[in-house]
């Protein structure tokens, strides 16, 4: 909204003068403007996106700056192609695109790993023409000069100040503009610390690591599991838990479960999940804890004799995210991410990853909620609507006797 609105107060005055590629004076026609706007808007909205989810990674510190795949380029925006600095560099607060009327350069977050490949081998080189892209182009890691540049609008006798190769309108951040998201993610880190300060694990009763029976062969396996029960045991307590043995399986079909064979339960975890570990064994112990550890006989998200348990659910349906898989083509998958001990295990974890401050957690968080897969970004909530469902959850875990208040 804030950047369509932006758009609309720039081209109010059909008279005023804007730089065409080549840096003339030109002037908008009116012929065509609404398409122009709801362009712009697509893009602005697109970078703003890719914005967000690179703030919320603690995984990819740089950004690169990438023409767009128009045959000719402007001068300026070709000379900021393949340049790649730290994320909060204050070059991205008034140059990240979309840049001008009709700009198609944008940006990608780079991973450590990615920035140091980038330095030694080099990127494609953008086409130019008919000349095809080359590999082995160099990239640049110093910011270059922002140069300040003045405007005039004889329409309104007014001056305008912005920077060379950014059409007037442009100099500014889209995503960092609209900054709602980072301020609830901010009152809900603030909230988390509190928490934590205020609430504690039980320290009566049955420690979470004592219900868990750890028979994984894997060493690896077994130390992810490990750091999870432990990330656990920081955040809350239980109560008279059964034991549930912790196996490995070989199967690529799934990466975990959660099983009852008679009077035994089971969490089973694959050895293929080289992605995610830990967050897949918090998954599946969250279905343990919601089958066992609530009243009840079953899973208690389906269930929802406990009132804590209901407001729980219904903040998790509430979600922006919960109702973009509402959206969902396909009806399985729709079918399977509604379920609501899956969107229990699956928030769990995320609490988990969270409240404990595990760095391993967090970083898998991250990894899968920068996916290039909206199916697979849609398996966890972004951080800022994460509020109301982590709320929810130390009701539900205070309501149990988890979590007790000094």
């Amino acid at each position: 909204t804030m950047a369509r609105s932006r758009m609309l107060a720039v081209i109010e005055d059909l008279g005023a003068p804007w730089p065409n590629h080549g840096g003339a004076m030109t002037t908008v026609a009116s012929t065509g403007s609404a398409s122009i706007v709801w362009r712009v808007n697509m893009g602005q909205a697109y970078q703003a996106g890719v914005w967000e989810r690179g703030q919320r990674s603690t995984s990819h510190p740089y950004l690169m700056y990438r023409v767009g795949p128009s045959r000719e380029h402007r001068e300026q925006h070709l000379a900021w192609d393949g340049l790649v600095l730290p994320k909060d560099d204050p070059f991205w607060s008034s140059h990240n695109p979309r840049n001008g009327w009709g700009c198609k350069c944008s940006t990608r977050f780079v991973s450590r790993s990615q920035f140091q490949r980038y330095e030694r081998d080099g990127i494609t080189a953008a086409p130019r023409g008919d000349r095809p892209p080359a590999a082995g182009k160099p990239i640049q890691t110093e910011a270059p000069e922002r140069k300040q540049v003045e405007y005039y609008n004889p329409r309104t006798d007014t001056t305008y100040t912005g920077y060379e190769g950014i059409d007037p309108g442009f100099e500014y951040n889209p995503g960092a503009a609209q900054a709602r998201e980072d301020n609830v993610r901010e009152q809900f880190r603030a909230k988390d610390a509190r928490l934590a300060r205020e609430a504690a694990p039980v320290p009566s009763g049955t420690p979470v690591d004592r219900a868990l029976d750890v028979q994984l062969r894997s060493d690896e396996l077994r130390a992810a599991a490990e750091r999870t029960v432990d990330a656990i045991t920081k955040v809350h307590g239980d109560g008279d838990l059964p034991v549930a043995s912790v196996i490995e399986t070989g199967s690529d079909n799934y990466f975990g479960g959660f099983l009852w064979f008679g009077d035994e339960a089971f969490v089973a975890i694959s050895s293929t999940d080289a992605s995610h570990p830990e967050l897949t064994v918090a998954h599946e112990i969250g279905h343990f804890l919601d089958f066992s550890g609530m009243p009840g006989d079953g899973f208690q998200s389906e269930i929802q004799s406990v009132a804590e348990m209901r407001r729980l659910v219904e903040a998790l349906e509430a979600s922006p995210t919960a109702q973009a898989i509402a959206r969902l083509d396909d009806r399985r998958k729709r079918s399977y991410l509604l379920n609501g001990s899956e969107m229990f295990a699956r928030s769990y974890s995320q609490y988990i990853a969270w409240r404990s401050g595990d760095e391993r957690m967090r970083e898998q968080l991250d990894r899968i909620l920068q996916s290039d897969r909206a199916a697979s970004r849609l398996t966890q909530w972004g951080h800022g609507e994460f509020a109301p469902i982590a709320a929810a959850f130390d009701e539900l875990f205070l309501a149990a006797g988890w979590l007790t208040r000094e």
